[in-house]
């Protein structure tokens, strides 16, 4: 059994390729998940235009209240799913695929499926072409949804 954070992150993941319209958008291969020791390096420098658009779920930090309950810690935490696009048309790739995340969220159960988590929501979203670091020389949009879990646990 995994760790409840690498729970979280396979569950978002689920939540996303569910849905038929991201999963055609997002070429499998093109899915990195950081749980993942056989998957590429996200962060590597090159990357060609068959590398994109690029899907990654990141930590975002939280807060915790460890004495939440008599019984029980609270945990928060945020992840990010990070997209960069490899277009700058927007009618290209990042419309398609923004449009196609928030309804692959908007879907998500709000406890992930998972019995420790009160509350999983998506909060927003920053999208810019001038993310240097994550576009790593392409031109391009890159995309960032938040999702905030809370999950309690037993003490």
């Amino acid at each position: 059994m995994a760790d409840k954070f690498t729970e979280i992150e396979e569950a978002i993941w689920s939540a996303l390729v569910a849905n038929a319209a991201w999963k055609a958008l997002i070429p499998a291969a093109n899915r990195i998940k950081l749980t993942k020791a056989t998957d590429y390096d996200p962060y590597r420098d090159n990357i060609q235009d068959s590398d994109l658009p690029e899907v990654v779920i990141e930590p975002a930090g939280g807060q915790a209240n460890l004495f939440a309950t008599s019984d029980a810690h609270q945990i928060g935490q945020a992840f990010n799913v990070v997209i960069t696009t490899g277009q700058i048309r927007t009618s290209k790739a990042l419309n398609p695929i923004k449009t196609a995340t928030i309804t692959a969220l908007a879907a998500m159960s709000d406890t992930l499926g998972l019995s420790y988590v009160t509350k999983a929501r998506f909060t927003g979203f920053t999208e810019t072409p001038d993310d240097a670091a994550r576009n790593r020389g392409l031109q391009g949009w890159v995309v960032i949804f938040t999702i905030e879990v809370i999950m309690y646990w037993t003490k």
